[in-house]
């Protein structure tokens, strides 16, 4: 506060001029060499971070397993490196700085012209391949064959507007229950299915849709589409699991119920909608949850899946091998 654009421009050049002539410490250089091998560190602990460092790798340097070098070569940081580097980065002539929307230069640059920008990329919309099965199920398959990855999902046109008042919440409860036990292999083993496939799995439901998606690597497939049809065709409800996934589920919406926001948002449909089912909350309330059983789960998940519409899918699964797999849906 208090200074100036053009101070505050001068004071950064005599830094610049005070690194350049008098040079970086030992104990900097050290510093900075622990700080990034800590980052680092942070960085690849998670699977999100260590995702991040791949792909920032691949896209600047081509290299995505440049990273797996990277603690070592932090390590081999030294002090004639970094001032060597210093010296051809903060060249005075490549210097800029920029104050009040206007560009000040240090050197003889000419900032009149802008840079020229490369052409337009055309936007290429990926082809969508839409056939039906026998039992009227409608698929829309796009193809990326540079993508090992495949991203499905199976929408069924029954979601929580479609319930009855008192089983508020019997969907969200189907979807919870798909996966946990199907075609005789129990919770656990579903799981462990699951894990060894390396896919995800996730089921949603909505006032008018619920859907379930999954996302595996396109050499699983065949194990992957098998998993999907197990918990789409052959759902067990056992009553040990209703109960768990019951009680679940209330205690997620206690929680819920002492979110200033969640109140906040049920009121405002309550009071918007009234009486009509988009007035209730699609996840259902404590009463209508506690009073669901095996029974009405079961039923809700026959009207649903005679109601499926189709499956959406992309990446790089061929849609041959989709096409292949027609006969066990």
């Amino acid at each position: 506060p208090g200074v100036s654009a053009e101070g505050l421009e001068e004071a950064m050049l005599e830094s610049v001029a005070g690194l350049l002539g008098d040079g970086l410490s030992e104990d900097e250089v050290e510093g900075a060499r622990n700080r990034a091998r800590r980052t680092l560190v942070q960085q690849l602990n998670g699977v999100g971070e260590r995702a991040d460092a791949f792909a920032h790798a691949a896209v600047l340097r081509g290299e995505p397993g440049y990273v797996n070098d990277a603690f070592a070569r932090y390590r081999e940081v030294s002090l004639q490196g970094c001032a060597g580097l210093a010296s051809e980065i903060f060249d005075a002539d490549r210097l800029v700085a920029l104050r009040g929307g206007r560009v000040s230069t240090a050197g003889a640059l000419d900032r009149t012209r802008p840079p020229l920008s490369e052409e337009l990329r055309p936007l290429e919309l990926p082809l969508f391949h839409r056939f039906r099965l026998d039992n009227g199920l409608r698929l829309l398959v796009a193809e990326n064959p540079k993508l090992p990855e495949v991203s499905l999902r199976l929408i069924l046109e029954a979601g929580a507007a479609a319930e009855q008042p008192e089983l508020g919440g019997v969907a969200e409860l189907t979807g919870r229950l798909l996966s946990e036990g199907a075609a005789g292999r129990s919770a656990l083993e579903m799981a462990a299915w699951l894990d060894r496939l390396g896919a995800a799995f996730g089921a949603s439901v909505g006032y008018d849709v619920s859907s379930l998606s999954m996302h595996f690597l396109s050499d699983v497939s065949d194990g992957a589409l098998d998993y999907l049809r197990a918990v789409v065709r052959e759902p067990a409800f056992e009553e040990e699991e209703v109960t768990r996934v019951r009680q679940e589920r209330l205690d997620e919406i206690e929680r819920h119920l002492d979110e200033p926001a969640v109140l906040a948002d049920l009121r405002l449909i309550r009071t918007i909608y009234g009486d009509h089912p988009y007035g209730r909350p699609a996840g259902g309330e404590p009463e209508t949850v506690a009073s669901l059983g095996a029974a009405g789960v079961t039923e809700v998940d026959r009207v649903r899946r005679a109601g499926c519409p189709g499956v959406q899918g992309r990446g790089g699964a061929p849609v041959r091998r989709l096409d292949r797999r027609r006969r066990p849906w």
